[in-house]
């Protein structure tokens, strides 16, 4: 893969070789495989968290829940998953406006697979899918590191309030109408 810079931004040059991902709406024959990637990901954060919560069985039931919702995307590359992503429609609470968005849950993209743009393809799906929701935002509300916070902005996420919120123009002149 090659990346070039041209007068109107980066353009990414696909070689005939290189693995083509697949976004795509996860199904129920995905569970396991979600599960053990999530499994594997979590092994060197919490060890002993991460195998009581993996054999308790909420874990499959949580895995299980989004994929019926159609809450959950995952990219796949040659037949495998590399990655995956899931949200939550939410409602805004008292006394803020009655806003409907989504909360992005879980967002990973295996290890030999980062920086290839799995991540960002993901969260412009997820993007999309809200929108044919009619759920005009997309929320990140998880402190997060620099990595973390330069990917999410690089496809159109702004802090707002300790918040990431997607898109930009959402909020508004004022910051918080919700007018362009």
């Amino acid at each position: 893969m090659a990346i070039q810079a041209t007068r109107r931004g980066l353009v990414r040059e696909f070689k005939e070789s290189e693995p083509m991902t697949q976004v795509r709406q996860a199904v129920a024959a995905d569970e396991r495989d979600i599960l053990d990637l999530l499994v594997q990901l979590l092994e060197g954060l919490a060890p002993l968290y991460q195998s009581d919560w993996a054999n308790s069985g909420d874990a499959l039931s949580s895995v299980r829940d989004r994929i019926e919702k159609r809450q959950v995307l995952v990219a796949e590359v040659d037949g495998n998953i590399v990655g995956a992503v899931s949200w939550r429609p939410r409602v805004a609470p008292p006394p803020h406006r009655m806003v409907r968005y989504a909360e992005l849950e879980t967002l990973f993209v295996v290890p030999d697979w980062r920086e290839q743009g799995i991540a960002h393809q993901l969260c412009e799906r997820v993007q999309r899918a809200c929108l044919e929701q009619a759920i005009p935002q997309v929320r990140v509300e998880r402190r997060l590191g620099a990595k973390e916070t330069s990917l999410f902005a690089a496809v159109g996420f702004v802090e707002y309030e300790k918040t990431l919120i997607w898109p930009r123009k959402s909020l508004g002149p004022s910051g918080a109408d919700g007018q362009d």
